[in-house]
């Protein structure tokens, strides 16, 4: 908003007013203040008179305001599409023109949500995935913007941070495929790693295990955390470790 005060004296006369804080009138900002006169021109006497003036503010665009600028959410993992995020709203507090304004996604990296362009109600378009790169430290964030019919329009934005939370919709598996063991009559060892991308408690440590009759042949040490040694303890050739079970 911008404040004018216009007016013409005459040049022997000082000026001065006093402006009281802006009001609300009839859906108009108005502000009242003390106008004094008094001459100063050096002639005989003390000249001066007062009147009540009214002051209109005139209105410029302002864009819209939400009410939280910054809120959080819960959404869980692999909710259905439909599902119910949040609410956000917006107020635009113009007296004139340019009050009406839509809500609008400003930014959604992965494009799981949409918003009501009129209620700011955020629902899902798309399943969330808490492994998604998108997601950092269990936290999805987006932009929503409110925007009014304004020329230009104006914007206001706000952030709403989503906290995923995780499912167990992953299965543990090994960093590689395949390993090679050393043809060697001694007994060898090889480091066995594996990962879950599910977070705590869905991750690891994990219980490893060897398929088929392999004792005195191959065992693992240990057989729980998140790496095991596979130890060979008898000659054996070199297989993938869920096929090497053949009796050398």
């Amino acid at each position: 908003m911008r404040r004018e005060h216009k007016g013409i004296c005459p040049s022997r006369w000082k000026t001065r007013c006093h402006i009281s804080p802006v009001k609300w009138s009839k859906g108009r900002p108005q502000a009242y203040g003390k106008l004094t006169q008094a001459q100063v021109d050096g002639t005989a006497g003390d000249l001066s008179h007062s009147v009540l003036v009214l002051i209109e503010v005139e209105d410029t665009n302002d864009p819209p305001m939400f009410t939280v600028t910054v809120k959080q959410a819960m959404l869980e993992e692999n909710a259905p599409i439909g599902t119910w995020v949040e609410k956000m709203t917006a107020v635009d507090h113009d007296s004139s023109h340019a009050r009406d304004f839509v809500y609008k996604i400003g930014s959604d990296p992965a494009g799981w949500l949409t918003v009501d362009p009129h209620t700011g109600d955020i629902t899902t378009v798309n399943t969330p995935d808490r492994e998604s790169p998108h997601v950092v430290n269990g936290t999805y964030t987006i932009l929503l913007n409110a925007v009014d019919n304004g020329d230009p329009p104006m914007t206001g934005t706000a952030t709403l941070s989503i906290h995923v939370t995780d499912m167990n919709d992953n299965v543990p598996q090994p960093t590689v495929e395949t390993v090679d063991v050393c043809l060697s009559d001694n007994v060898t060892t090889t480091d066995i790693t594996a990962f879950d991308p599910d977070g705590i408690p869905f991750g690891g440590p994990f219980t490893f295990e060897l398929l088929e009759d392999v004792k005195g042949k191959w065992k693992l040490s240990p057989s729980y955390g998140y790496t095991t040694g596979l130890v060979k303890e008898s000659r054996c050739v070199c297989w993938p470790i869920h096929n090497c079970s053949e009796d050398l």
